[in-house]
């Protein structure tokens, strides 16, 4: 990982903006946010995900420019406690209403359940990876998913992900991912699939 830029604190804020705009069609958010989908809250949501990887795991991207991020967190942190919530700007998540509030609980103790029941042993968990809209395209992700992978392997982990869109498990496939299982997120048409690397 010695060629990738270690995120600072100080450079939460651009991750965040980064993030929200690579991510802002994404179906999983639509469903969150519902009526309040917009950049602004997407930051407030991407927020949070990139403040629990830089507390909890690691926070990494290609350059200190940020022009992508890719956040990972030991399989020990992925669970989102109440403490971790509050300690990583969740509580900005709750001022977004209670629909907001609700809908992201829902997600998370599903998606936390799936991944419990799918791998209780030592891993990494790719919590997000996203690539500024302008720079898409041009390897940045391989640029920082490989060597993220690589130092898993090096420790003897395997990696997991999930995805709410089926065009990423074809993406991720070429980076060593196997389809698991795929569920359904409840209230909603949304589908998770869960992905795994081979020991």
């Amino acid at each position: 990982m010695n060629e990738l830029y270690r995120v600072k604190k100080q450079d939460l804020p651009r991750c965040s903006a980064v993030l929200a705009r690579a991510f802002y069609d994404y179906p999983m958010y639509r469903h969150v946010l519902g009526g309040k989908h917009t950049l602004e809250n997407m930051k407030t949501a991407t927020r949070f995900f990139v403040t629990y990887a830089y507390h909890y795991g690691e926070v990494y991207a290609p350059s200190q420019d940020i022009q992508g991020v890719l956040c990972t967190v030991d399989y020990r942190n992925h669970r989102v406690t109440l403490f971790r919530l509050l300690h990583c700007c969740g509580w900005q998540l709750a001022g977004l209403g209670g629909r907001v509030r609700r809908r992201y609980h829902a997600c998370d103790r599903f998606s936390t359940q799936v991944h419990r029941d799918i791998i209780a042993e030592p891993h990494q968990y790719i919590m997000c990876i996203g690539i500024a809209s302008e720079r898409q395209g041009r390897g940045l992700a391989s640029y920082m998913l490989r060597p993220a992978l690589e130092a898993a392997a090096s420790k003897g982990y395997v990696s997991y992900l999930d995805t709410h869109e089926q065009r990423n498990v074809d993406i991720y496939g070429r980076y060593g991912f196997e389809l698991i299982s795929e569920h359904h997120l409840p209230d909603s048409d949304i589908t998770l699939y869960a992905m795994l690397t081979k020991p």
